[in-house]
Formats: structure tokens, sequence, C-alpha cells
């Protein structure tokens, strides 16, 4: 038991078999230099969760405006600030995630000494001491269901520690641990009424982080703007053009594309694959290529299952941040090992939030890399942590506020709750003589003049 809660914490970060191994990288070791106190990494958390606040206000906003009648997504003035949300959060979050790994690494290195051991471990409390009353409904919250990820992978590595010279420090590690995580989730609407009471306190850091963010969202809106019309007579192939990039407005009435990103996941996205099969469904999965790499009898899996791979990039990394060669490696090196893996030519791709969309060098690389870009027009926004039934209202009123009750739906299947949401979604869309095709069949019908869904 005392082992366990010790995993809890380390399946923030450790989302690689180096990781889980203990073997530190140069990104890690730089991020550990980055973070040299206990209140670098208070106030790093502190800024994360800040703007997870404010992502769930802009989330409550997003919502109330679908209720207020039909609007686009890309018009939606909330929804720019939700995806810069994600990407300063991500960003975050990586950075505290790699500090964590490197730190795993060397406590459990038996090559080290134990001064260095200790000295890390130590460091690994700073990232359980941070969780203050003030914000542990919201850490729990967000991180409850990451906490349960690859705790059997991880217990592995741990059980060989059993002749360790820190093992008593290590069990009196996990005891502290176990006592502050293993808690119920609390309930969703206890977090957002905590979160705006305790983030007042932050105001002098909150308006920096906000206008940060606001920034951020100015970009993606002209960024996105520049590709969010539709074709007048739709036909798709690889270009820096319009005509190389799929929102979902150009298909006919009632055709519609699922498509789910950011996997494999080692249990969900067989669990989501399992439920289309159970609705006579299949969908596309934009597929990040580490991860593929990782679980490679996951995506094997879905092509068996008459599933679409596609790609999501190497590392979802934020394409226009990334220079000539970093590009190149995210798209094309990325597209021909995933390629490799799924043993099906890519046709499809997704930059990482959508960022890069309006970029003619990052299109072009995608165009010549023979890829078309795929967008959406209704997303469910199912990276936030939030009650599924809340995914599944959001994503029926934005397919119905669709001009032509037809479009590309995006998803996430690493998640418990896109799970759950997605089936619920699947049955919505089995109604009123809705069809749904995998990305590649409404392509090449459009392409040919047919009708774009066979099914």
């Amino acid at each position: 038991m005392l082992r366990y809660a010790f995993v809890l914490l380390m399946t923030l970060s450790c989302t690689s078999p180096e990781a889980q191994r203990g073997i530190a990288s140069l990104e890690e070791a730089e991020s550990a230099q980055r973070f040299q106190s206990q209140e670098d990494i208070q106030a790093a958390y502190n800024e994360l969760l800040t703007i997870y606040s404010q992502a769930y206000d802009d989330l409550e906003l997003f919502d109330q405006s679908l209720d207020s009648g039909p609007i686009n997504l890309l018009e939606n003035p909330h929804y720019p600030k939700l995806i810069a949300s994600r990407i300063k959060i991500e960003e975050l979050d990586h950075e505290l995630e790699t500090f964590i790994q490197f730190h795993y690494g060397q406590t459990l290195n038996a090559n080290l000494s134990l001064d260095a051991r200790r000295d890390s471990l130590e460091k690994l409390k700073w990232i359980s001491s941070f969780v203050t009353v003030d914000y542990d409904l919201l850490y729990q919250y967000i991180y409850f269901e990451k906490m349960n990820k690859l705790s059997q992978e991880l217990l592995v590595d741990l059980g060989k520690k059993a002749s360790d010279p820190m093992l008593k420090d290590l069990d009196d590690f996990y005891l502290s641990l176990f006592q502050k995580f293993s808690v119920k989730i609390p309930h969703f609407k206890n977090v957002k009424r905590q979160v705006k009471e305790k983030n007042k306190s932050l105001s002098k850091a909150r308006e920096n982080i906000f206008r940060s963010v606001e920034s951020l969202a100015q970009e993606i809106k002209v960024d996105f703007n520049k590709n969010s019309k539709n074709l007048t007579s739709p036909r798709f192939y690889p270009t820096a053009e319009r005509a190389g990039n799929i929102t979902g407005n150009e298909f006919p009435a009632k055709i519609w594309s699922l498509t789910f990103d950011d996997g494999p996941g080692s249990s969900n996205t067989l669990k989501v694959m399992n439920n289309l099969k159970k609705h006579s469904m299949r969908a596309s999965f934009f597929q990040v290529t580490k991860n593929a790499k990782l679980l490679p009898q996951v995506t094997k899996a879905l092509v068996d299952n008459g599933m679409e791979i596609a790609c999501h990039s190497y590392g979802h990394r934020e394409t226009p941040k990334l220079n000539s060669e970093q590009r190149n490696y995210e798209i094309r090196t990325a597209s021909q090992d995933l390629a490799k893996i799924s043993q099906r030519p890519m046709q499809f791709y997704r930059l990482p939030y959508g960022a890069g969309v309006g970029v003619a060098d990052i299109r072009a690389r995608i165009a010549e890399s023979n890829m078309i870009h795929v967008f959406w027009n209704v997303d469910t926004l199912d990276w936030m942590a939030q009650p599924p039934a809340d995914i599944v209202a959001r994503t029926i009123k934005q397919v119905r506020a669709t001009t032509k009750d037809a479009g590309v739906i995006l998803f996430h299947d690493i998640h418990d709750r896109t799970v759950i949401a997605s089936e619920e979604v699947m049955r919505f869309l089995n109604q009123d003589n809705r069809k749904v095709c995998l990305l590649e069949e409404i392509v090449e019908n459009i392409n040919r003049g047919l009708p774009a869904c066979g099914n």
C-alpha cells in the first residue's frame, strides 16, 4: 500500500519506459536545474492551477454561449482562450513532469551515491508539499486520473528495490504521499467554487498570467481565421492552400467524422475502439508518434479493426515555435515512423492544438509529406477534467449548431471521461439519418463526386 502511493505521484511524470527505469535525459537534467527550491516549485504549481482556474471560467462562458444561439466554433470569442490555456498548461506541466522524471530516476539509481539519491528524494518531496489546503480540491480533481495511470508498470520497477539501502526512506515517503493523495475525487462544482474563492488571493500573479494567455489567444485567433472558411467547391489534396485543410464545414449534410487525438493510450484507446465496433462505427485516430512507439500493439489493433491512423506530430509540441529541423521532425519524421508502425501510409495530419494551421511554411511541410491537414468544427474540450455528461451536452449543442449537421468532432482517447462521453455521442450520431465515416472515405468520395459516406 505504501508503494502504491509513490506510484500515484510518479504517474504524473513517467510517460516512457526510459523514465520508468530511472534513466534521465538531457531535458530532464536541464529542467532539474530550473527549479532550485521548494518555492520555485510552489510558484510553478500556483501558476499552473491559476491558468486551470481561468480555463474553467472560460469553459463555463463557452458553454453558456452555446445556449444563446448557433455560433461557428472558430467565431466563439471564448474558444481561442481555451486553446491558449491548454498550450500554457501543457508547457508548464511538461517542465514539472521532466523535473520529476529526473529526480525519480536519480532516487532509484543504485549506481549513484546515497547522498545524491537522498538529495533527489528531498526534491521529490517538494512536489508533494506544494499541495496546500487552498488547492487540494483542484489538484485532486485534475490529477486523480493521471495518478492512476501506468501504476502497474511502475510497480514492477519499484518491486525490484527490495534490498535497496534507501528502502526505509522511500517507504516513509510513500506513507506521507498515501495519506495526502489517496482521497476521494471531489465533486466538480465544489472544485470550481473553491478555485474562484482561493484564486482571488493571487491577484498580482493572476494579472500577468492572464495577460500572457490573452496575448497567445489573439495569435491563435488570427491563425485560425486564415483557414476557417468553407470551400465553395470541395476537393481535398495535399497543398498549403485551402484545399489542403479540412474543417468539416465542407462535408455534405448529415456526414460526420469522429477523430481522437493524443493516443494511443494503454487501455482507453482500446475501450473507445470497442465502443465504436459496438455501434458499427469507425473513427480516425490522430496519434502522437512517440506514444505509438511505446504502444505499437494498440496501433496495430486499431488497424486490424478497421480504424484509421493519422499523424498528430512526434511529441505534441507547439509547431510555430519550432525551428526548421524541429518542424521536419514533428511532421515528416513523425509521419514516416508512424506509417512503419501502422503499416499504412499517412494521409492526414493534425497540428497539436491546431497551432500553425495558418502558417504557410508549416502547411507546406505537411503537404510536402503528402498529407492533408485536418482541423475540426466541433470541439468536445474533453482535455479538461470534468463530468462526462458536460462533454456530451457540449458536443451535442455544437453538432446541432453546425450549418449542415455535418463535420469533424475532436475527442482525446487518453482520458477515462472520454471513453464514457464518446460512447454517448456515438449513440446520438446514430440518430436522424446521420452517417459516420472515416476521413479517407469521405475525402475520396467527395473528390470523385460520389456520396460522401457509404455506411
